[in-house]
């Protein structure tokens, strides 16, 4: 039918109006056809899986080549995940793997002490002698830090300031020797102990039993398995020898038989741990025996493969381990007990001191002590310190640019920055007053050259809100380089000022615990690479797989130079108040 335009209207009725033109009547629903071919929750996760899949393969293979990867990962759908389906039976080959809680590791001691020793007869009269304090837990914390960190660069100022920001950044500044990652001081307590806690620092008694539902990572330092057992493996001669030492200035004859028994333990546990680890190694690699490079020099190619490499597939694995009674414990049990070894008074002071000296050893190169070095003589220190030295000196080279730059830049940078920091939500009346003070009171300094005087309500306002922002990864600038968009290039550097304002300059000496926390969340090489400049901002998924991401949501889309201000803003803000009970132990402490 002819319409009075002449033209066809499909879909739509249309019937005579009074004046004699046609009017269009209601008219039915149209199908929406793209509901009809929108994947469903289930395909949405499946497509997200398999992107997230190629997505860190080329993070990966970026790393390798030292090429920057320029995009984020990809976004979880925004819809929820469709409960798995009904899992097949069980394979009784590859057996389930729970994580151990606290009690179940120490439980576990037996079995190590019989692994180490082999027959009952020659197994030493020792037991773990797990701690109920966490008073002396770090008095022996503090005592093995300092012992450990002598030589190496640091002054004892920079070592209690490096103790007690991690012990914030990790447990929050409240606790326990014993806290297991994701756990909270009162995460299972009973009523009593959750009143005691209150006003105590010792983490209650019945939180020991706390199950992990993602990692066992446990301690003041948070160590996962595999990195307790390199700790062992690098320091257990040294930890036998210090508890030898104690047992020579003790006169009771008990005591000093107890130390002796478990140095000698500790002396003998890294030879164990190691020889278990390589079998399973060459379990899984039958055909490397076979290897003409392995057959002439075994030694050589063991020494290719990081000692932390083999511990964490020990740590995953179900494969059985005899003991001498011809009972058998997995991989993964047989790992558990060496954690549980974290709560023991005597040597979880140590191991978890041992995570710190690894650090330290990365902080500054000592050429003097021949454990600092490869194999082939050559030191491997990551030298962070200098490293750092870098860091700084191109933050305050990117301050000075910006202080040059022209004022409608700065203020365009300056206004990216502010929006940033409130995309997506209506500030508050009081958060709008406070923005249009900061934005008045920083275009002022940038006309005059004459640093902002803030009011400390106006420093919290730059430190809850601009500070946190993830500014120098805003979507805008995704699939390019700060380094090559000069509005990029002001923002970061505007990031830097407004840290260096706050906290009354960035220098090396207030940076150094971030750095060391950085090193602890991804490994010192990587740090380091974080803190060259020509790294400063790229995204942080360059430095870290899809597990450590994943784990450390801190790094969630942050550049390199944005991940290490992160953690210096949380090593000083409320987790490290003076005032938290754990804070005022360790300073205590190191007051002595």
């Amino acid at each position: 039918m002819a319409t009075g335009t002449g033209q066809e209207q499909q879909g739509e009725a249309t019937v005579p109006a009074a004046d004699g033109r046609f009017e269009v009547a209601h008219a039915p629903d149209t199908p929406n056809f793209s509901e009809a071919f929108k994947p469903t929750p289930k395909d949405q996760w499946a497509q997200f899986d398999e992107a997230s899949k190629v997505f860190w393969k080329s993070t990966s293979t970026s790393q390798q080549s030292d090429k920057e990867v320029l995009s984020f990962p990809p976004r979880q759908p925004d819809v929820k995940k469709p409960v798995d389906e009904p899992s097949k039976p069980e394979d009784p080959t590859k057996p389930k793997l729970p994580l151990l809680s606290i009690n179940d590791m120490v439980k576990r001691f037996p079995d190590l002490k019989s692994i180490v020793y082999g027959s009952t007869d020659a197994q030493p009269n020792l037991t773990l002698n797990e701690s109920t304090s966490d008073k002396d837990f770090r008095a022996q914390y503090v005592r093995s830090i300092q012992e450990m960190s002598r030589n190496h660069g640091l002054t004892d100022k920079q070592v209690q300031d490096v103790i007690i920001k991690l012990y914030a950044f990790e447990t929050g500044g409240d606790g326990g020797f014993d806290t297991v990652a994701g756990m909270s001081k009162k995460s299972v307590s009973g009523i009593f102990d959750s009143i005691k806690s209150l006003f105590s620092d010792e983490i209650p008694l019945s939180d020991h039993n706390y199950v992990p539902t993602e990692s066992t990572a446990i301690g003041y330092k948070q160590l996962i398995m595999a990195t307790t057992m390199s700790n062992i493996f690098t320091d257990g001669k040294n930890m036998s020898q210090q508890l030898t030492a104690r047992a020579s200035e003790v006169s009771d004859p008990t005591e000093k038989a107890r130390l002796l028994a478990k140095a000698d333990f500790i002396g003998k546990l890294p030879d164990t741990m190691m020889q278990l680890a390589r079998d399973l190694h060459l379990k899984n690699n039958p055909k490397l025996r076979e290897d003409k490079e392995f057959k002439e020099d075994p030694e050589k190619y063991w020494r290719k493969i990081a000692p932390w490499t083999l511990f964490n597939t020990l740590s995953r694995s179900g494969d059985p381990i005899t003991l001498p009674d011809g009972r058998t414990m997995t991989g993964r049990e047989f790992t558990s007990s060496i954690q549980g070894l974290n709560v023991d008074n005597d040597l979880g002071p140590m191991i978890q001191a041992a995570q710190l000296r690894s650090l330290i050893q990365d902080w500054s190169p000592d050429d003097t002590k021949p454990e600092d070095t490869k194999p082939d003589g050559v030191n491997f220190s990551n030298n962070l310190k200098k490293a750092l030295d870098s860091f700084v000196t191109n933050a305050n080279n990117q301050i000075k640019q910006f202080d040059e730059s022209p004022l409608d830049a700065k203020i365009k940078a300056l206004n990216a920055i502010i929006d940033q920091a409130f995309k997506g939500k209506l500030p508050k009346p009081m958060e709008s007053v406070m923005m249009d003070t900061i934005r008045r009171k920083l275009t002022q300094s940038f006309k005059s050259g004459i640093e902002p005087d803030f009011h400390p309500t106006e420093k919290q306002f730059i430190f809850d809100n601009l500070l946190l922002n993830k500014v120098f990864l805003d979507p805008a600038l995704d699939g390019q380089s700060l380094a090559n968009n000069p509005e990029g290039q002001n923002i970061s550097r505007l990031f830097y000022k407004l840290n260096s304002l706050y906290y009354g300059g960035l220098d090396a000496g207030k940076l150094t615990p971030a750095v060391f926390e950085l090193a602890n969340l991804l490994g010192a090489p990587q740090a380091k690479k974080m803190l060259d400049p020509a790294h400063a901002d790229w995204r942080t998924v360059n430095f870290t797989d899809q597990r450590g991401y994943k784990a450390n949501q801190i790094a969630a889309n942050r550049s390199a130079a944005e991940l290490l201000l992160a953690i210096h803003r949380v090593q000083h803000g409320p987790k490290a108040d003076e005032s938290k009970l754990g804070i005022k132990a360790f300073r205590e402490l190191f007051a002595r």
